[in-house]
């Protein structure tokens, strides 16, 4: 039979506890959210430009049709005159629609790589600065740290100096009178 672990009694506690009801209600979470970016604007009105000239064009050349067949039918033209009339202006009209179309879709294109350019060329700017600005915090630490190493070495230069200063007075100062050196002259 397998074992039962025996789980270890809690003391009492000093207040009943008692159920808490469960919430009726539901609870509503606010969505997260997101940060806009500035840019977004900017290439969410170019594609939207594009997309509107093109349904516009459509929309005049499904306009330009249904007039033109309409008015031959009012006129009583024959149905060969109703076509040409038709597959005429549609092509003129539809032509010119799509010139202008095609050029607002370059122009669009165009400042989407122009406003690219900027940006890499703002970007390699600031990267630029920051990385001067990071040699120029290196460069200040390291002459700090040369400062500092320089002021040791001069206080340990000056001790040196002392020193040095000190046993040249004791070899140039006045003999010292010591019995050992006495016998070896």
């Amino acid at each position: 039979m397998a074992e039962i672990e025996k789980i270890p009694e809690l003391p009492a506690p000093a207040k009943p506890v008692t159920a808490k009801p469960l919430r009726t209600k539901p609870v509503r979470v606010k969505p997260v959210k997101q940060k806009k970016k500035e840019n977004m604007t900017d290439t969410f009105f170019l594609p939207v430009l594009v997309e509107f000239t093109y349904t516009f064009s459509v929309i005049i050349l499904i306009l330009l049709f249904l007039t033109v067949v309409s008015v031959s039918v009012f006129t009583g033209t024959k149905l060969i005159d109703i076509f040409f009339r038709t597959t005429v202006s549609m092509l003129v009209v539809g032509g010119l629609l799509l010139m202008i179309s095609r050029q607002v879709s370059m122009d669009v294109l165009s400042a989407n790589i122009t406003e690219k350019e900027e940006k890499e060329k703002k970007e390699k700017e600031r990267l630029e600065q920051e990385k001067l600005e990071q040699e120029k915090l290196e460069q200040e630490k390291l002459e700090q740290a040369a400062g500092s190493e320089m002021a040791e070495e001069k206080y340990e230069g000056r001790q040196s100096q002392e020193q040095f200063e000190h046993i040249e007075g004791f070899e140039t100062n006045e003999e010292v009178e010591d019995p050992s050196l006495a016998e070896v002259q």
